[in-house]
């Protein structure tokens, strides 16, 4: 259910505020949430819209981008790389986009792509049909967190379905198991995406160039994605900060009160198991996704609590934009409660001295051996 108040601004609706009532709480007994005014497009990114933007950006052709931003669909149905070709019709909205691709556009634009709550609120009641275009949104991984406070009830329809709000909106259940399938990566020809922005101002200022370097992107490297990260020495790091050594990378926040501890403790017990010659030269980067939180003051606390070696193990946090870019670059999917923390998955990468992720591991219990002869082999 949703309320709202909306106009018209040239290709753009100022919508709100408002309340959206999602599908499944966001935490336990949160039915609402309140969603200040926004600007989102009227209508989908088209074709030609996409294209023009591709060939301003030519690292993001189907030919030049890398695997981990987008599959091996991505703009398959157009001609050519850099043409649309006959079949394609260039007022239509483009699909078969990944969603690294989307934010890239949007941030060109000096916009991003709207939030759920957002999207949801804007544009959910004309999306009630079967086989209206489903649109990526910011947080789409976060489906995947809804409702879990307890017991796993989303693992089976008709439970997922009893734990929901409202039963009767199917549309709405299309698109929370569609997010929940995605992976930001993933492209398909029934997804699409449109861009939003504050009422007042840009969504994040950029110099026109998508957070992509192409060099990097072409070698499959994760360096190619170019967050700002604040240290624990207060400094501005970035995630090649240790490239030419194998690193560790995960992402957590500093009040977790569980399942971040134990993945600090996981990694430093593999650290310490590592070969004297390995452990030389392996760094550990960890990014937390609390920039407002971990402060430089609170990561040097928890590096000096877990007595973390400020030599070859960094902290640091990100913008809510980079740190959301870099989850999903290691498939980590998290989302803010309303009272405060984070529902998160554990993730931990391993990455060979040019930034390439060569092992992963999930889950808090996860079996770190692959990780370990990752780092041995990129040590060598």
């Amino acid at each position: 259910m949703l309320s709202f108040a909306w106009m018209v601004f040239a290709a753009q609706l100022v919508v709100g505020p408002g309340t959206y009532r999602p599908l499944f709480a966001v935490g336990p007994g949160e039915r609402e949430i309140a969603v200040p005014a926004f600007r989102i497009d009227r209508t989908p990114v088209t074709n030609a819209d996409f294209l023009a933007f591709v060939k301003q950006h030519p690292g993001w052709r189907r030919d030049r981008v890398a695997p981990f931003v987008a599959d091996e669909q991505y703009l398959a149905r157009w001609q050519a790389p850099d043409a649309l070709g006959p079949a394609v019709d260039p007022r239509q909205p483009v699909v078969d986009v990944s969603w690294f691709a989307a934010r890239a556009y949007c941030a060109a634009r000096g916009a991003r792509l709207p939030t759920e709550a957002q999207w949801e609120l804007a544009e959910a009641p004309s999306h009630t049909k079967p086989d209206a275009l489903f649109e990526w949104v910011l947080d789409f991984d976060a489906a995947s967190l809804a409702g879990r406070d307890g017991a796993d009830v989303l693992q089976t329809c008709a439970a997922g379905a009893a734990a929901s709000g409202d039963k009767s909106d199917f549309a709405a259940f299309e698109r929370f198991a569609m997010r929940s399938a995605l992976r930001a990566r993933y492209t398909t020809h029934d997804l699409g995406f449109r861009c939003a922005a504050p009422v007042h101002g840009d969504a994040r200022k950029t110099d026109g160039e998508p957070p992509l370097s192409v060099a990097d992107a072409e070698a499959g490297a994760l360096y190619a994605l170019r967050p700002v990260l604040r240290d624990q020495e207060g400094q501005s790091i970035g995630l090649d900060v240790f490239r030419g050594h194998p690193v560790i990378l995960s992402m957590f926040y500093g009040s977790c009160p569980s399942a971040c501890p134990v993945l600090v403790s996981n990694v430093a017990r593999l650290d310490a198991k590592l070969p004297e010659d390995v452990r030389a030269q392996m760094r550990v980067l960890l990014v937390s996704f609390d920039a407002v939180h971990d402060t430089p003051d609170a990561l040097r606390g928890v590096a000096a609590a877990h007595h973390l070696d400020p030599a070859r193990w960094t902290l640091a946090a990100a913008s809510d934009d980079d740190a959301r870019e870099l989850a999903e670059a290691l498939g980590i999917s998290y989302r803010a409660l309303p009272g405060g923390g984070f529902a998160h998955s554990s993730v931990i990468t391993a990455l060979d001295r040019e930034g390439r992720p060569v092992a992963r591991a999930e889950g808090p219990d996860a079996d770190l051996s692959a990780i370990a002869q990752a780092l041995a082999q990129a040590a060598r």
